[in-house]
């Protein structure tokens, strides 16, 4: 898989690499006791820089030794010198072709490892480019997944909110049925009356029929009567059939407060949509309220005229 590359970090000065190993050399370490994975765990960085500045400083290092070695005695130099000539003497004569032997298998060995070691330092390499690049990819992660959280986060109050005022909608869409319920059982009571005042109007005009021409006068005003009556039967009927269409968009409006607590994706709309439709209703509610009251405070009072003016009929008629 191509990973993309993206930039690393600083590298590691290599004045922090040698700092490090003289610290080391300073206390209770020796020069071979230091190696490349002490370094770099030391001091981080890549493991191929530290190899390579550990090298350099062992190599600068053994000079420094050699440079300020003090020059030994000429006799302990002769001594050293005639016995080295016997041993090389003896070791050439007994060990040369061991020697050679195991020196030319050293060298093929010694390549083959230097060989290895270096595709070991260009891995460790690319692995520590790696590392890094996604140690880059990481950090732009967890910004973009901190951002992700805090979008979340305003999403979550939003949700919260609206469903507050989805809570508040349906107890306000609740109230609006009880007072349609209450609208519709005023409109019954008006219609029943209005009913029974047709079947007394029927009664009465026979009585009417033989009155003198005042009597005819008044039927001619209870006719009229009869047929505002009859107007505000057909409005009463018309407020009725919105009465019961109310209700069945209310039945819908609740039908969608249900959808809409299990389908949040498409909440918003339908919580706009709802809002508006019940502020309608409620503005048709309101209408119809005014218009009720004022239909049967009407209503009310033709039916007193009417009650008085058939009192008077009938108390002439006697």
């Amino acid at each position: 898989m191509e990973v993309k590359k993206t930039a690393g970090r600083t590298g590691i000065d290599k004045a922090v690499y040698i700092n490090q190993i003289q610290t080391w050399l300073n206390g209770d370490f020796r020069l071979s006791d230091i190696t490349a994975t002490k370094l770099q765990k030391a001091v981080g960085g890549q493991y191929k820089k530290a190899v390579d500045y550990l090298e350099d400083f062992k190599q600068g290092y053994e000079t420094r030794e050699l440079a300020d070695l003090p020059q030994p005695p000429e006799a302990f130099t002769n001594l050293l010198h005639a016995a080295g000539q016997d041993a090389w003497r003896v070791l050439w004569e007994e060990k040369n072709k061991t020697v050679a032997d195991a020196t030319a298998a050293f060298d093929i060995e010694r390549i083959a490892l230097t060989v290895r070691a270096d595709e070991y330092l260009n891995v460790i390499d690319q692995h520590e480019q790696l590392i890094e690049e996604l140690r880059g990819q990481l950090a732009d992660s967890e910004q973009s997944v901190n951002e992700v959280n805090q979008e979340k986060s305003v999403l979550s109050d939003d949700l919260t909110k609206e469903q507050i005022n989805l809570a508040q909608t349906s107890e306000r869409a609740d109230q609006l049925k009880e007072r349609l319920t209450e609208s519709s059982t005023q409109l019954t009571s008006v219609t029943n009356k209005n009913t029974q005042l047709e079947k007394d109007q029927e009664q009465n005009k026979q009585t009417i029929d033989k009155l003198t021409s005042q009597v005819t006068e008044l039927t001619t005003k209870s006719i009229a009567l009869g047929d505002q009556v009859t107007g505000l039967n057909e409005k009463l009927t018309s407020e009725k059939s919105d009465t019961q269409r109310l209700s069945k968009v209310l039945e819908q409006e609740r039908t969608t407060n249900s959808e809409l607590t299990t389908d949040i994706a498409t909440k918003t709309a339908l919580h706009d949509q709802l809002s508006t439709q019940l502020k309608q209703h409620q503005e048709q509610g309101k209408v119809l309220a005014t218009q009720s009251t004022k239909l049967l405070d009407d209503a009310n009072k033709r039916l007193d005229n009417l009650q008085g003016e058939l009192v008077k009929i009938a108390a002439k008629a006697k």
